[in-house]
């Protein structure tokens, strides 16, 4: 990740999280879901330059990365639920969000779960 990243840990939803924050910017954040078996870093080479005009937030979902491994059905409807308490517990109330594979799946039923969240 890029020096300008900052590392943050949340326990949410019954889990520690680990996400990646670098940028700032108007408008709603951009949050990055990376796909199975990977981490936050599989943005490290366009985290930076999305950063440089807006807020970036780059999830490790749970059992991912540096987040924790909970005994948890890690369904597509769970992983979404959890980013939804992790996206309140942040305080975001609209985001613009960006998912890689299994992380799109998830971005999609954040669609289902989270009504009204997702602005793109």
């Amino acid at each position: 990740m890029h020096p300008s990243a900052k590392g943050h840990t949340a326990w949410i939803g019954g889990t520690t999280l680990h996400w990646v924050e670098m940028g700032e910017g108007e408008g709603p954040p951009v949050v990055l879901l990376h796909g199975l078996c990977d981490s936050h870093r599989t943005w490290s080479r366009v985290a930076h330059l999305i950063a440089e005009k807006r807020r970036v937030l780059a999830l490790d979902l749970p059992g991912y990365g540096l987040s924790d491994r909970p005994d948890a059905p890690y369904t597509l409807e769970w992983q979404a639920r959890i980013v939804t308490a992790w996206l309140d517990a942040l305080g975001l109330k609209e985001i613009d969000i960006v998912g890689h594979s299994y992380g799109g799946g998830v971005a999609q039923c954040l669609l289902l779960v989270s009504p009204g969240r997702v602005r793109r």
